[in-house]
């Protein structure tokens, strides 16, 4: 589904593990809950969206109702990758109007921490 969404049946710990040029990934528990937080984060934010003019982009912020569950992929200096468990709060996805008018996301991601 992406770099921060397992498939069904993927093992988000291996995700979390599995992108080599970034220092921390930041996986949702399954896929359920990840569509979950980007349907709350677009739903709590859809006039601002809609009132996108193309060109315009906006990053969102968006506050989950209670903590979930995940995983952090830390990599550590050797090269390795260190997988914890942790607990977040909130997504980022950044949304953009096209020329066309169409609307696109490049970026959607649980935060831990901040």
């Amino acid at each position: 589904m992406g770099d921060h969404i397992p498939l069904a049946g993927e093992e988000p710990s291996v995700l979390a593990a599995s992108r080599p040029t970034k220092a921390v990934t930041t996986v949702h528990r399954n896929s359920r809950q990840g569509l979950k937080d980007l349907r709350g984060a677009l739903d709590a934010n859809h006039g601002e969206i809609d009132a996108l003019k193309p060109g315009e982009q906006r990053l969102i912020r968006f506050r989950t109702s209670e903590p979930r569950l995940g995983y952090n992929g830390v990599r550590q200096p050797n090269g390795s990758v260190a997988v914890e468990e942790v607990s977040r709060d909130s997504v980022t996805v950044n949304v953009q109007r096209l020329p066309d008018g169409r609307l696109h996301s490049d970026h959607f991601s649980p935060r831990v921490g901040d």
